[in-house]
């Protein structure tokens, strides 16, 4: 399904989070924060590694530890570039993968494959809805939302009119 849609949404994402090196609100490089990268992929990783990362070694990461973790293949085109990104702004894979679930089966009684299948079977402007009411939730709680709040809505805005578009394009490649 959203095979083709990954290195567009890294683009995207690459575009938002810039290649710089952040030390507000902890240490973070491509959207890649040091803890998510020392639980999913280098355990030993210091602040040292996070700042070697560059832009090829971004997209393994993404890929590896957002994307192939939240099964971003298996969902619809434009969910999966909205999870993604929601991913990378809130706090990781574990964190959304319990959203998509949450949607899903709010009594937390079905599993993650059955969570995707269900957000798959919605109309996309639904799941995404979805999603981005636990992403703009989780922002208005951080005690930076004073001085970052703006900056937060503006890109959950864009990633969500880009996840429409994704997913209109595929309806157009569809019905052709």
């Amino acid at each position: 399904m959203a095979r083709e849609n990954r290195k567009t949404s890294f683009e995207y994402a690459l575009r938002d989070e810039g290649e710089n090196l952040h030390s507000f609100r902890g240490l973070k490089k491509y959207g890649i924060t040091l803890e998510v990268l020392q639980e999913f992929s280098h355990k030993d990783a210091t602040s040292s590694v996070l700042a070697a990362i560059d832009r090829r070694s971004a997209f393994k990461l993404w890929h590896q530890i957002y994307w192939k973790h939240l099964s971003c293949d298996s969902l619809t085109d434009g969910l999966d570039y909205f999870v993604f990104d929601s991913s990378l702004v809130c706090g990781g894979p574990r964190v959304v993968g319990g959203w998509l679930q949450l949607l899903a089966f709010p009594a937390g009684t079905g599993s993650f494959d059955e969570s995707i299948e269900y957000l798959n079977s919605i109309e996309l402007e639904t799941a995404i809805c979805g999603v981005e009411f636990y992403r703009r939730r989780r922002l208005r709680c951080s005690p930076t939302w004073p001085v970052l709040g703006a900056e937060w809505t503006n890109r959950c805005n864009r990633a969500k009119q880009r996840a429409l578009v994704l997913g209109a394009s595929t309806k157009v490649k569809e019905t052709a």
